[in-house]
């Protein structure tokens, strides 16, 4: 009878040793405490101590705009189009951010027409420009890097039978 209860006890300690080590380690707080993400960025789990972070925004805490990366003064220059247009004569383009929407950014004489173009991200990398060009409309995609945007786009205009423009522009920062 000594030995069935120590057996007893000893079995109920190990149960209850294994039960407390179990809820221990499940009440170990969230290493995310303390993790500060910005700009709509969520922390990323408990095992990680960073952010995920929205389209438009990158950085350990999510705090670094990506339009704010684009923003200055760019050499640019046609290539690939059709039908064919000059393709040796480059210009200069200015990339602005908005002041109300960090998302959105402006480029001005977009193609060399002085025309301004708004543009904003699909994703981190990659961008759409959008708005009325010279009297055409336009689509336009783009993908950028930290010194240079790339562009390919399609002028429609509104002549009924004329053909579009396609091209690509490269941008290269000043």
């Amino acid at each position: 009878l000594m030995s069935f209860n120590r057996y007893t006890i000893l079995a109920a300690f190990f149960t209850l040793s294994i039960f407390a080590i179990v809820c221990y380690t499940s009440c170990i707080p969230c290493k995310c405490k303390g993790v500060v993400c910005v700009n709509g960025g969520t922390c990323a789990g408990c095992d990680m101590r960073t952010c995920t972070c929205p389209t438009g925004f990158t950085g350990a805490s999510c705090e670094v705009n990506v339009m704010s990366q684009l923003k200055g003064t760019f050499t640019c220059r046609r290539s690939n189009c059709s039908p064919a247009r000059d393709t040796v004569i480059a210009w200069q383009s200015t990339v602005r951010n908005d002041s109300v929407t960090p998302q959105i950014s402006y480029v001005s004489n977009f193609d060399n027409t002085g025309n301004e173009a708004t543009v904003s991200l699909s994703t981190n990398t990659s961008l759409v420009f959008t708005g009325n060009l010279a009297g055409y409309g336009v689509t336009v995609t783009g993908t950028f890097t930290n010194a240079e945007i790339l562009v390919h786009y399609i002028k429609h205009p509104y002549q009924p039978g004329a053909p579009d423009t396609v091209c690509d522009i490269t941008m290269v920062k000043m």
